[in-house]
């Protein structure tokens, strides 16, 4: 998934968003 730079760095920190 290609997500904002700024969501995947929040993604190890939030749960499993889809």
């Amino acid at each position: 998934e290609n997500l904002s730079p700024a969501y995947t760095t929040r993604w190890k920190d939030l749960p499993v968003v889809r």
